[in-house]
């Protein structure tokens, strides 16, 4: 039988709010996205503008899309594993691991 780590021996950092993230993803979206409009406004063509932003004519479309989600509001999936591996051993697994 399993039993869950003790929460004040495994205790994480306060991570940022939600809303902290999405205003600063939400500018740096706002900016690759405004300087791609702006070189396709002067008449560059699309592969001066790959290689003077460093990204890909895909990518400018993600991040146009992106960029209207986050202003209606909705943030994009998470990256974190689903499953991730205990921070720390409950007292049961140290015994388990100690040679005798």
């Amino acid at each position: 039988m399993r039993s869950k780590p003790h929460k004040k021996d495994c205790k994480s950092k306060e991570s940022v709010s939600t809303e902290k993230k999405r205003v600063e993803l939400l500018e740096q979206t706002e900016k690759l996205v405004n300087n791609w409009e702006a070189l396709k406004q002067r008449g560059i063509d699309v592969e001066t503008q790959q290689k003077t932003l460093g990204f890909s004519r895909a990518t400018y479309y993600r991040k146009r899309k992106l960029l209207q989600d986050l202003r209606d509001g909705i943030m994009p999936p998470s990256k974190r594993p689903k499953h991730v591996r205990m921070a720390c051993w409950t007292a049961s697994q140290e015994d388990l691991a100690q040679i005798p």
